[in-house]
């Protein structure tokens, strides 16, 4: 009779119980089908824990929480002998290794793809095939938008962990308690709904990307003084209230995004942050002066509008900062002026586009000179809006 192939398709990453990852072993199938599922095991085995060679799909949840190997007997009595595969799937960078049970094995890092491996038998007898994935081999999760049926997943057994990517899976619940993560390079939970205060990060001294935007976690942002590698920081959205920390500790930091939040208190001068490329703290309650961001050689983009901004101590804009919105504040004429003279300066330096907003509720109009740079700096091709 005709054999057909036939695969158990089962969801990738984490569907159900926190599973990381999944086997898939490729039979030819002929009946009869006596494989069952075992939910203790989390795989199908065959009504006498053999499996009979060709029979059937056999599938194997890898648990973040258990290490023991996927062991089973395949009785190989096919004459003529027929190729054996097996396909992996889930998360990447997973070692693994797979002993054939006749005397070959093979081993590597399984690198996240859909990946099949093949071994051809050279005589028949039945054979121990062994796979092997260690939990601490697992440095790289990235489930992005998998619903998660649950919380948050426990992942404090990957101690090898360099990036967590878990972005708009809407599992709900709360944040981790710590982040149990020294490797930890790069984390986020971005778009999930999660609840809590976020935990500090002091015991991540690799940490190089945060981000935990669109979340809910009322109450201050905390320090960052012992997290020096940070390049990009994101907690927009979230509900915090109180006032930036200092960030002259982080000489790499080169996003930054705080908008859409509840701060209060000064905006940050990045005297020290000569990194800094992007900046957004819009739709806050910062109050008092801009402050002076000429030393800032590489800022592109400024936002900080709809905030409660009165006066300016910028005396020269960057020269490559092509975004600087600051409408609906409280800026008055002086600090208007003050920001229109800051990108005259050197105007034939600047790039021939660019976007100057100090328009909206709250600011007052340029004045005498203001209007003259607001008219030079039309000229020279920028968008310029004020009242």
């Amino acid at each position: 009779m005709e054999t057909l192939p036939i695969w158990f398709t089962l969801p990738q990453y984490l569907p159900f119980d926190t599973q990381i990852c999944w086997i898939r072993i490729k039979y030819y199938y002929s009946n009869p089908f006596l494989a069952v599922w075992d939910n203790a095991l989390k795989q199908f085995t065959s009504v006498d824990n053999t499996i009979v060679y060709p029979a059937w799909t056999i599938a194997r949840w890898r648990e973040y929480s258990n290490t023991n190997d996927l062991s089973f007997t395949l009785i190989n009595n096919q004459d003529p002998l027929n190729v054996f595969s097996i396909t992996m799937a889930g998360m990447k960078y997973f070692a693994y290794s797979i002993d054939w049970g006749d005397g070959n094995s093979i081993s590597g890092y399984w690198k996240g793809s859909n990946e099949t491996f093949t071994h051809e038998f050279t005589t028949t007898g039945n054979k121990n095939i062994v796979i092997t994935m260690p939990s601490a081999s697992l440095i790289y999760l990235s489930v992005l938008s998998e619903p998660l049926a649950v919380s948050l997943p426990d992942l404090s057994d990957f101690f090898n962990l360099e990036t967590i990517a878990i972005v708009s899976c809407d599992p709900g619940g709360n944040i981790y308690s710590s982040f149990p993560f020294e490797k930890i390079k790069y984390l986020s939970l971005r778009n999930n709904d999660l609840l809590g205060i976020v935990p500090s990060t002091s015991n991540l001294p690799l940490i190089e990307h945060f981000d935990v935007s669109s979340n809910s976690f009322p109450g201050s942002v905390f320090d960052f003084s012992s997290n020096s590698k940070l390049s990009y920081v994101a907690f927009l959205g979230i509900t915090l209230s109180g006032t930036l920390p200092d960030f002259s500790m982080l000489p790499l930091l080169s996003e930054l995004y705080v908008q859409n939040n509840l701060l209060s208190g000064s905006l940050p001068n990045f005297l020290l942050n000569t990194s800094i490329n992007i900046f957004r703290a819009f739709n806050n309650n910062f109050s008092g002066d801009i402050p002076d961001i000429s030393s800032c050689a590489l800022l592109t983009q400024y936002r900080i509008y709809t905030n409660q901004l009165t006066g300016s101590l910028l005396t020269q804009a960057p020269l490559m900062l092509i975004d600087f919105q600051a409408q609906n504040n409280l800026l008055s004429e002086t600090a208007v002026n003050s920001i229109l003279a800051a990108f005259v300066l050197n105007l034939n330096l600047r790039p021939v586009t660019g976007i100057l907003n100090l328009a909206g509720t709250g600011n007052a109009p340029p004045a005498a000179q203001g209007l003259i740079d607001k008219a030079a700096i039309i000229a020279h091709g920028w968008t310029v809006t004020t009242n």
